[in-house]
């Protein structure tokens, strides 16, 4: 069938992209923020007035057909102009106004919570949005106007500055170190323990419990640091838990003998698209991030790890 003639809309393309990227309506309906039913109606009046087929089923995916892959391809040029356009033009508001969004880890969230209130008062005119939900963010989409990354290797054609060190230590309830100390056992590596799901199996502690902690050990597995943080808070065993966390819980405490057991970590990282960089409102979010990650007293403090130009001496997670 030949395709119709049929002027196709910025908004309509911009569901194309979504779609190949997130490999279904649903969750490109969730990246775009509109409800499922409206992309679908919106994707089958395009395939209509265009007189073609865009996708086609893939198992549980959506896959391209090829001439829903000649859009999405002419999309993606179109996008990339249209957000170099958008960056351009946010990056020369001096303003201190407006929204920034911040993409981070759960951890991270938990970590910032308590010191958001210093950064209202500080800067009134800027509205804070939170995303932890869009993964790994893309910043040249405008997905998120900044990143906090925890990483040793930040994306080369990013800016910005390693603020602090996110360390991950061997930690325990202290109730439950106790009840199972006062039973006889002293051996840590008999406790219960924590381990990460298959997703997270590269992670250097990962490989780190399998060499010596037996399975049989292994009562529960996480997807997140956060995650394994409220599962040793709630007694279910031992974990690798965030420092960050660590410092504001005095019921979550580290595994003794300390000097057994390793301190994994990264970087974290505070970055943004360079033509953002000198927006007043980006300027002012990255610099009251650097200032709450890094100096005892404001809001968030890593545990006393000291400025980012620390040399590491623990293993990388």
């Amino acid at each position: 069938m030949p395709v119709r003639e049929m002027d196709v809309p910025w908004s309509d393309l911009k569901l194309i992209l979504a779609i190949r990227r997130e490999g279904s309506v649903r969750a490109a309906a969730k990246t775009l923020r509109v409800s499922h039913p409206t992309v679908s109606r919106r994707i089958a009046d395009l395939q209509d007035g265009l007189g073609v087929h865009l996708f086609e089923r893939d198992g549980r995916r959506l896959r391209l057909t090829e001439a829903g892959e000649d859009l999405a391809q002419t999309a993606e040029r179109i996008e990339s102009e249209v957000d170099g356009l958008s960056r351009r033009i946010a990056g020369q508001d001096h303003r201190l106004e407006g929204l920034v969004r911040v993409a981070l880890s759960p951890e991270m969230l938990a970590a910032l919570a308590p010191a958001l209130p210093h950064f209202a008062g500080l800067h009134p005119g800027i509205e804070l949005e939170l995303v932890t939900g869009l993964g790994f963010a893309s910043l040249a989409r405008r997905e998120a106007d900044i990143a906090l990354r925890l990483t040793n290797a930040p994306h080369e054609t990013l800016v910005g500055r390693k603020l602090s060190l996110f360390e991950q230590t061997v930690s325990v309830h202290r109730a439950l170190a106790e009840r199972l100390r006062s039973g006889g056992n002293d051996d840590p590596f008999a406790w219960p323990w924590i381990d990460w799901d298959d997703r997270h199996r590269h992670h250097a502690s990962a490989h780190w419990v399998r060499e010596r902690v037996a399975g049989e050990r292994v009562v529960a597995r996480s997807d997140s640091s956060l995650a394994m943080y409220q599962l040793v808070r709630a007694g279910v065993g031992v974990g690798f838990v965030p420092t960050m966390l660590l410092a504001s819980d005095p019921d979550v405490i580290r595994v003794e003998p300390r000097d057994a057991f390793p301190v994994f970590h990264r970087g974290i990282w505070v970055l943004t698209h360079p033509d953002l960089r000198n927006a007043g409102r980006i300027r002012a979010t990255v610099d009251w991030l650097g200032t709450v990650l890094q100096v005892p007293g404001v809001g968030v403090w890593l545990g006393g790890l000291g400025h980012a130009e620390r040399e590491p001496t623990s293993p990388v997670a």
